[in-house]
């Protein structure tokens, strides 16, 4: 989205946090009714299609009504994901632990969040710089400038205005096209990661969930009451 001001981005985000927050209100009943294996192989479909279709839109002057409604779908694949996900794991123990699951179910979020965010922004780093070396050497940049125009792209430093570099020809205007198009397959690349891994999450959560929660009894007593009655022979 080059060029475009960060109003314009916050709008652009804006369905996504909307849907996020409204869809995890109502992701509750929806669990109740169909239980938390349907809910999260679905949510986690609704997920994937949303990361899908983000990156397809997504280019240096994009869609923005387009963008929005994949990043909104993504939104609602997010918001009700959590709620099933907390579902199936409480009513999986028994309880009086169901503080101690609820804290285990809130620490590996957070763990997995910061770790998809430190592996997916290398990738995003480390597909920029192959892309873009790639590439300033195809318009023949000499190695010494190959480095400052990475450092520039890396630290958001690609000048929008390039009027004042006019006297360089459109070398200039090639350059920066191809850090674009670098920075865009370093997002493509982090895109189609998350993707696949929302689609292997609902696919695990498809195969070892049940279709419903278990009963409270079962919680409590996950034996017969002669089992536990009857004693070590």
């Amino acid at each position: 989205m080059a060029g475009a001001s960060g109003y314009r981005l916050a709008l652009v985000f804006l369905p996504m946090t909307i849907l996020m927050i409204a869809s995890s209100l109502l992701a509750g009943r929806w669990t109740v009714e169909a239980g938390p294996r349907w809910s999260i192989t679905a949510r986690c479909l609704l997920l994937a299609a949303g990361l899908v279709l983000t990156d397809g839109y997504l280019s240096p002057h994009p869609h923005y009504g387009l963008l929005s409604a994949a990043l909104g779908l993504a939104g609602i694949g997010i918001g009700t994901t959590v709620v099933p996900i907390t579902s199936a794991v409480l009513s999986a123990v028994p309880p009086e632990r169901s503080g101690m699951a609820a804290s285990a179910t809130n620490t590996s979020r957070e763990i997995g969040t910061v770790t998809g965010v430190a592996v997916l922004g290398s990738l995003v780093v480390s597909q920029l710089r192959s892309s873009l070396t790639v590439q300033l050497q195809h318009l023949g940049i000499p190695a010494q400038f190959q480095a400052l125009v990475i450092n520039a792209l890396e630290t958001g430093q690609i000048p929008q205005n390039t009027s004042a570099y006019a006297g360089y020809g459109k070398i200039v205007q090639e350059v920066i096209g191809a850090a674009y198009a670098a920075f865009h397959d370093g997002l493509h690349a982090a895109l189609d990661l998350s993707a696949g891994l929302a689609l292997a999450a609902g696919l695990v959560a498809f195969i070892t969930l049940r279709s419903r929660p278990a009963s409270a009894e079962t919680l409590t007593y996950p034996f017969r009451p002669s089992d536990r009655d009857s004693g070590p022979p």
